[in-house]
């Protein structure tokens, strides 16, 4: 696997953030925390240190249609995440526009009704009003 000095130089620089960035996580949260970082962050070192030596030496067949592969997904993770910000902001908008038009129908009923009031005369009689 390491038949490049680039990839061996690679190798050496990620055990030591490796090492360094384990021992920075068991200090300050915890060591469970630390070796879930360390188990989740080896397979990114492996694959850093693959891609220099495939970059180096060549003929990697294999790591190429994995690498196609991780490309696609991240592509179609970002159009369905783009496509969910657009139906959630789509959302809103309508929803915000049938807020606006609920206020300002009850605006106009209020303006309507205070306007009546208004208008009638004070001397007649109201026919809704309670009688003694």
């Amino acid at each position: 696997m390491f038949q490049s000095s680039a990839a061996k130089i690679v190798a050496v620089a990620e055990v030591v953030v490796l090492v360094l960035m384990t021992i920075a996580i068991s200090w300050k949260v915890s060591i469970v925390g630390a070796f879930v970082v360390a188990i989740l962050s080896l397979p990114v070192a492996v694959l850093t240190v693959y891609d220099v030596d495939c970059t180096f030496v060549g003929s990697c067949d294999v790591y190429g249609w994995i690498k196609t592969i991780m490309i696609l997904l991240y592509h179609l993770v970002v159009i369905v995440l783009l496509i969910l910000l657009m139906s959630a902001a789509s959302a809103t908008a309508t929803a915000t526009t049938a807020a606006t038009a609920t206020a300002t129908t009850t605006t106009a009923a209020t303006t309507a009704a205070t306007t009546t009031a208004s208008t009638a005369d004070p001397k007649k009689k109201d026919a809704t009003a309670p009688t003694k």
